[in-house]
């Protein structure tokens, strides 16, 4: 349910990225929300993603997603990341 969940939560909206909106869109694909909600209040990863976050910040990325491609950093859409991986490629 990961996956879904997440790249419906990606559309955005008014309250996509508050912890209500984000549980009511866990309730929307039938997701125990007492339980999501509790995973949300716990933080127990948040040390993890500060740290990850500050280590990008470092790098110079600023979005998601951002890859570097031959040297370049690429941030944009998921389209875009792919259509750089590919430049020059042969069709």
């Amino acid at each position: 349910m990961f996956w879904p969940w997440h790249d419906e939560l990606m559309k955005g909206g008014q309250d996509a990225y508050t912890r209500d909106g984000a549980v009511a869109l866990a309730e929307e694909f039938g997701l125990d929300t007492d339980i999501f909600g509790q995973c949300l209040d716990d933080q127990v990863h948040l040390p993890r993603i500060e740290q990850l976050a500050r280590a990008a910040s470092r790098a110079g990325v600023e979005r998601t997603p951002t890859l570097v491609v031959d040297g370049v950093q690429v941030e944009s859409t998921a389209e875009a990341v792919i259509e750089a991986a590919t430049a020059g490629t042969p069709q």
